[in-house]
């Protein structure tokens, strides 16, 4: 009996370590998502949501959904997460408006097409 007890302690414990290490490398990822967005080209929304320019409206709301959750400053520690998670707002904003959204893909690829 004292075996299983035993087992049954160092299973816990495996478990309560395997759970903390993974907290510690999700905090990690949400402060590396929040330092990204804030070091994005500020005119490209595409590149706030890590999308390619011929994404569709459902990939643009999709990646937000994502991104938001990742950086939400109630779940988020990092000090400037605040100021991350108003950014893909703006972007899908953006990118959601048919007009504006296809000027700007117009204006991008043109402008790529310049430096190539």
């Amino acid at each position: 009996m004292g075996e299983t007890a035993s087992a049954a302690a160092s299973t816990i414990d495996d478990h309560l370590l395997l759970k903390n290490f993974f907290a510690e490398v999700s905090e990690a990822k949400r402060d590396n998502e929040v330092a990204r967005i804030l070091s994005c080209f500020k005119l490209n929304p595409f590149e706030y949501l890590k999308l390619p320019f011929e994404s569709s409206p459902d990939d643009v709301k999709k990646q937000y959904r994502k991104l938001s959750l990742m950086v939400y400053p109630d779940k988020c520690k990092h000090p400037q997460a605040k100021k991350a998670f108003g950014v893909p707002a703006k972007a899908q904003q953006l990118l959601l408006d048919q007009k504006k959204g296809n000027e700007l893909r117009v204006t991008l690829v043109l402008e790529i097409d310049e430096l190539h």
